[in-house]
């Protein structure tokens, strides 16, 4: 008799009788043994049964529909009638992280059409496709901007807590703004190049951590997720930026790393941005920016990120929740959200004072385990 294990990855290749559970895998012609996983991490091709990972989600008590759509992607070639996965080499690392399946396809996130930032520059019209606005309601009936935030998949948006919890004190979050660029116009062109009109969707659900508190100063743990009414169509100009999953990304500590923020934040003369800004910041040693912020009575923990601090380069007030973001260096090659701006210093960009950022690769499980179909 077969294992159960064996029997159900049998009932994967063929039509189950329930079309709620049944897995058809993905065709593919891919002859190499060397693989990229659906989340885009290195792999090796071999059987189904030979991958302890992929057998462990099929042991699983329910095979939900994340799972299945994991295991549907995975299908990495067809060798003398055999169906082959893409096996992750690092499988220890990907064991306990749930809902892979939710995330987008290789080649969906972290990926763009062009090769509130103090100090920043111009961004291109097609480069940051993931980038939110927070739509808030005050006392006038119309929406204004408040935070920002940045798309992780079809259906959620990743933004700092201080922007569900603290803002909302006095203001009302209502949706966001997708495929934005220049906030003047509706249709918005570099050169000959031009975008569609941006769209705005009502927000389902705030999912604040549960440990934020509003009047720490310190703000750990400041992440939240938006989960949008309705799916997001990817299109050139609204992509997903990609979650730090890659071992490196996984552990990187930022100490050193040069990376990007990108924002519609206050600018040098104290004004907000009408066209999406971006600046290059590099990681600071948290010991070192605990003994600056300490004066102020702030800790820092590991789940931090400090940067900046170049003088004229940080992001300000209106960058709130939005995107640090990184290269990864170890898989395919993508940019992912390093960090969620948090808070940092009254004077915006001032030398010697680096910016707060929530470091995402402390909270995967947590977004992960808070994300639903």
């Amino acid at each position: 008799m077969l294992p159960l294990w064996i029997a159900i990855a049998a009932s994967l290749v063929v039509v189950s009788t329930s079309d709620r559970d049944r897995i058809i895998f993905e065709k593919s012609t891919e002859e190499e043994f060397d693989c990229f996983t659906s989340d885009m991490l290195r792999g090796w091709c071999t059987k189904f049964e030979q991958c302890k990972f992929m057998v462990d989600v099929i042991k699983r008590p329910s095979l939900n529909k994340a799972n299945r759509l994991y295991l549907r992607r995975s299908r990495c070639a067809d060798r003398n009638g055999d169906i082959m996965i893409c096996c992750p080499l690092n499988s220890t690392i990907l064991g306990h992280i749930p809902n892979m399946g939710l995330l987008p396809s290789p080649g969906e996130c972290g990926f763009t059409l062009s090769d509130k930032i103090f100090g920043g520059t111009r961004t291109r019209i097609d480069e940051h496709p993931w980038m939110v606005l927070l739509q808030y309601l005050v006392d006038s009936p119309d929406l204004v901007f408040g935070c920002g935030g940045v798309l992780i998949n079809h259906r959620y948006v990743l933004t700092a807590a201080h922007c569900v919890r603290k803002i909302t004190q006095y203001a009302r979050l209502i949706s966001v703004r997708l495929g934005e660029w220049d906030i003047r116009t509706e249709i918005d062109c570099e050169f000959d190049n031009c975008n569609n009109s941006p769209i705005d969707v009502p927000i389902e659900r705030v999912i604040p951590h549960e440990l934020y508190q509003p009047e720490q100063l310190s703000q750990h743990n400041d992440i939240a997720l938006l989960r949008l009414s309705r799916n997001i169509n990817y299109t050139d100009w609204i992509r997903p930026l990609c979650l730090p999953l890659g071992p490196r990304e996984l552990d990187e500590t930022y100490e050193g790393v040069y990376m990007n923020i990108a924002g519609w934040g206050r600018t040098e003369n104290g004004s907000a941005s009408n066209v999406l800004q971006k600046a290059g910041i590099a990681g600071v040693n948290i010991d070192d920016c605990n003994r600056l912020y300490n004066r102020i009575n702030v800790t820092l923990k590991n789940s931090q990120i400090c940067a900046g601090a170049q003088g004229g380069v940080d992001s300000c007030n209106g960058d709130s929740g939005g995107p640090l973001i990184a290269e990864s260096d170890d898989r395919i090659p993508h940019l992912y959200v390093a960090g969620i701006t948090s808070f940092g210093p009254s004077r915006c960009g001032f030398k010697g004072q680096p910016g707060i950022y929530t470091r995402v690769n402390s909270f995967v499980n947590w977004i992960m385990s808070h994300l639903r179909p």
